[in-house]
Formats: C-alpha cells, sequence, structure tokens
C-alpha cells in the first residue's frame, strides 16, 4: 500500500516527457511492490495488487494512456494462458 500512496504522489508531482511512460512506470511500482514484499518475506501477489488498487484510485495523469495499456496487457496474457493450455 505504501508504495502505491509514493509512487501515486511522485507521478502526479513529476513531469514525464512523454504519455506512454505513464503506464510503464505504474507497471514499474508493480514489480517494485512486489519485489519489496519478496524481500520482506510478505504476500508479494496481494503486495503488486494493492498498489494497483491504490494507482487505479489514485487521480493520475494520463489515465487513458495507463487503462489501454493495462488492457493490452490483460489480452496478451489470456492469449498465453490459451496457448499453454
Amino acid at each position: 500500500v505504501g508504495v502505491g500512496f509514493l509512487g501515486a504522489m511522485t507521478l502526479r508531482r513529476i513531469a514525464l516527457p512523454a504519455a506512454g511512460l505513464y503506464p510503464l512506470a505504474t507497471f514499474g511500482l508493480g514489480m517494485v511492490a512486489f519485489a519489496a514484499a519478496g524481500v520482506a518475506h510478505a504476500s508479494a501477489f496481494l503486495a503488486a495488487y494493492l498498489a494497483g488498487v491504490v494507482l487505479a484510485n489514485s487521480g493520475l495523469p494520463h489515465r487513458s494512456a495507463t487503462r489501454s495499456f493495462a488492457e493490452g496487457s490483460g489480452w496478451l496474457a489470456q492469449i498465453g494462458v490459451f496457448v499453454i493450455l
């Protein structure tokens, strides 16, 4: 949850040069939450999920680009699971 709050505050204050960098930053924050929970021997999946919930409910800039990136990633994951099964 802390990674989500700090990431949301940081993304609101900085100005990235391109709108396409905001989805990558939010993805990276989820990875940071996952890694930090893994180092702390906590539930990494729960930490990444909660960071995503916090980031999704905060007013981030370029929200539509981030949602499009998330939807595209979801489609790719579904295709990958279908191919594996």
